[in-house]
């Protein structure tokens, strides 16, 4: 039996909220950038990452808990509003560094 386009959705959204959770988590709450109380998940796609919304399997890749980092309000805004915004190589190093801090 094949899922719907409704409960692919829903379960997507299920494994996002617990990838998130888990990064979150991982983080102690706490912004990777300025060390501020964060609960924003933020998703590091790479420097070469083009992604087609119709893959789910690329999809469900760019929600793991090891491609995000947890960002204050303030911090996660700079990243997609704000004018200079904060970098992508400066969100990727910072993840970058969390992933080698958890390895150890």
């Amino acid at each position: 039996m094949s899922l719907t386009q409704k409960q692919r959705a829903a379960k997507l959204q299920r494994y996002r909220t617990e990838q998130s959770r888990i990064a979150i988590e991982r983080d102690n709450y706490t912004c990777r950038r300025c060390g501020a109380a964060g609960s924003k998940p933020h998703h590091v796609y790479g420097k070469a990452a083009t992604w087609d919304v119709t893959d789910r399997r690329r999809h469900e890749d760019r929600e793991r808990a090891d491609r995000q980092i947890t960002l204050c309000i303030s911090c996660h805004s700079r990243c997609h509003w704000a004018l200079p915004p904060i970098s992508k190589n400066e969100i990727e190093d910072i993840l970058e560094r969390v992933l080698q801090e958890e390895a150890c």
